[in-house]
């Protein structure tokens, strides 16, 4: 159960951390890839080129990156290294960047890649010991990259994030018709982001096909930025659609960063960034399907008699979210209840909206200040659904 609800630092801007990149080749000796080549983007003592890893900011966790068709790792440079700094070891593939290039080799070289990763980071002599915290590992990739995650979760194990970016869907570039009449198996987090304006990859079309697909998923979320296009994760944001580049870009970098602290640094209280009022007020709109909801607290001291709260579940289902001042402990069919049942307050009761997202303000009165509440949703419908996580408050 958190302590306190997580503050909602705007992941508009670089995190904490500075970054270094550091181009990475090695023979594979876990799945006999061959030589892979790619770009490594990591918490560093200084930011640059080749710097000596910031060990006593981890250790951090691992996320795998997948370039677009005839794009190398290095057009993504601002997005990953904007990720890393928030507290991640990110690994960029460099492979499959010609005319011919095969989402299905992509992913493998990408599979090879994590296992080399976390294998350097287990030897004392690498540069990069010590670096990874050795738990689930995370996933984006872009286009071509963007399907390749299909691939990707079907052969590895330890992938339990993921964030498809304007993701290809069709025949060509290695095909992604067999990843993706499984992808219903995949049973992690999941986010798919679409452009409105993107004629490459066209969201109704190719992008979210992906998502409506994803039916075995814990959590899902599916964005459509309003006038983006398909280059937003690029270097060059600006090359398609109708809203301008830097906004492009932004949204891109909250995106994947919201999403990956939320599962990998277990700060579910990012789902405010891109699901919350904050987002309300961008070019992006959300829709989730979440089988197990996800719940966010946001807290602004300018307004200390307000404490926004909000559940993404799925529009099929009932929300129903409550509060208590004390904990509790009751084993149910949609899981175990940590509030205090007895006492507690329900605040959202309703069927959830057509984007599977409701929101609700608790007033917080003077009499509250110093009392803990603790807070805990559901998505239910009948005898099916799930409980949120637990959650709690102090009121200042």
């Amino acid at each position: 159960m958190a302590l306190s609800a997580t503050p909602q630092i705007d992941l508009d801007f670089a995190g904490p951390y500075p970054v270094a990149v550091r181009d990475v080749q090695f023979t594979d000796a876990n799945f006999g890839r061959g030589v892979i080549i790619g770009k490594v983007f990591y918490p560093a003592t200084t930011a640059g080129v080749d710097q000596p890893l910031d060990v006593n900011g981890g250790p951090y966790p691992l996320v795998g990156f997948s370039h677009g068709w005839t794009e190398p790792v290095s057009d993504y440079a601002s997005l990953l290294t904007h990720l890393a700094s928030w507290g991640f070891v990110v690994a960029g593939i460099g492979t499959e960047t010609d005319l011919w290039g095969d989402m299905q080799v992509e992913a493998k070289d990408l599979r090879s890649m994590l296992h080399w990763c976390e294998d350097e980071s287990l030897s004392a002599n690498s540069w990069l010991a010590q670096a990874l915290d050795y738990q689930d590992w995370g996933a984006a990739g872009h286009s071509m990259g963007g399907a390749s995650m299909g691939y990707l979760v079907r052969d590895e194990p330890r992938i339990s994030d993921v964030v498809m970016l304007e993701p290809y869907h069709g025949s060509f570039l290695g095909s992604s018709y067999p990843a993706f009449n499984q992808f219903h198996n995949y049973n992690g987090r999941l986010m798919v982001v679409a452009g409105a304006a993107d004629t490459t990859c066209p969201p109704s079309s190719m992008v979210k096909p992906w998502f409506d697909k994803a039916t075995g998923t814990e959590k899902a979320v599916y964005m459509l930025i309003d006038g983006g296009g398909h280059f937003g994760a690029t270097i060059w944001p600006g090359w398609n659609g109708n809203l301008n580049g830097p906004d492009q870009a932004r949204m891109h970098f909250r995106l994947l960063s919201a999403f990956m602290l939320s599962g990998l640094k277990h700060q579910e209280d990012r789902w405010e960034a891109f699901c919350g009022m904050s987002a309300a007020v961008e070019p992006i709109s959300a829709e989730s399907a979440s089988q197990v909801p996800a719940i966010w607290m946001d807290y602004d001291a300018a307004v200390p008699s307000e404490l926004l709260v909000g559940i993404a579940g799925d529009s099929g289902m009932n929300a129903r979210m409550a509060y208590s001042f004390n904990t509790g402990y009751r084993s149910t069919v949609y899981g175990t209840v940590e509030i205090d049942l007895a006492t507690a307050s329900i605040f959202i009761r309703a069927r959830f909206a057509a984007n599977g997202i409701e929101q609700e303000v608790i007033n917080l009165p003077p009499t509250w200040s110093g009392t803990t509440l603790y807070l805990q949703g559901a998505s239910i419908f009948a005898r099916s659904g799930h409980v949120s996580r637990a959650a709690s408050f102090l009121v200042p």
